[in-house]
């Protein structure tokens, strides 16, 4: 089970997000403790939520899943989930932007 929170473009958008983690959390480890449901995790966290979150959480997120490939690595993000014990995730949009230069031309967006 995860927590999504989409970017947000002000601050009053960041105080909302702010309101609904901590409920939301608490419940979704009732749901851990009931046995309900073996892990949880987040989505699209960066270190800042990721960090306001550890503030209250007792049980650690299983794992963040995050947009990660080769043209937008989170290397701080992935090194900071790595050093709390949280599994990193990684999705790509189907149609990753490519370069010209060395990239194929089977107009697939990946690699070979």
């Amino acid at each position: 089970m995860l927590v999504n929170d989409p970017p947000w473009k002000s601050a009053s958008e960041y105080r909302q997000f702010s309101n609904w983690l901590k409920p939301t959390w608490k419940v979704m480890e009732a749901l851990v403790e009931s046995g309900l449901v073996r892990a949880i995790g987040v989505s699209n966290f960066s270190v800042r939520q990721i960090e306001e979150l550890l503030q209250f959480a007792n049980i650690v997120p299983a794992v963040n899943q995050v947009e990660l490939h080769p043209f937008w690595r989170q290397d701080e993000l992935v090194k900071f989930c790595q050093l709390k014990g949280i599994h990193v995730s990684a999705h790509t949009p189907l149609e990753v932007p490519v370069s010209t230069k060395g990239m194929s031309d089977s107009g697939s967006g990946s690699e070979d």
